[in-house]
């Protein structure tokens, strides 16, 4: 199993960063903090985890995508469909939005 905290963890260290940087980035008083949040010894407070991984280079949609234990949506075709909608061209991404919003209005008139 590959959790989201391990993942960010080797993530933030290949990018060289430091739990001390990291505490700095993120605006925690103590690098401790850093560990106890990627072991697991403290809970994400809003918005922590998604800064973390732009931190570490990743979307949170890559993350739970990549991670075992994270889940953004219901169903892992979602997570999948918005990784690769984030890695898409904007003259791509407008149209492919288009018929999705297309279908949920088709699907809200039912």
């Amino acid at each position: 199993m590959r959790s989201h905290r391990t993942i960010l963890a080797q993530a933030l260290k290949a990018q060289g960063l430091t739990h001390k940087k990291v505490a700095e980035m993120m605006g925690y008083k103590s690098p401790a903090t850093v560990g106890h949040k990627l072991r697991g010894r403290n809970d994400w407070e809003t918005g922590e985890l998604a800064k973390m991984a732009e931190i570490a280079g990743m979307s949170l949609v890559v993350l739970a995508e990549l991670s075992d234990d994270l889940h953004v949506a219901r169903r892992p075709e979602a997570v999948e469909g918005a990784a690769i909608l984030d890695e898409m061209d904007e003259s791509d991404l407008g149209p492919i939005m288009a018929q999705l919003r297309a279908y949920r209005a088709k699907k809200s008139d039912k």
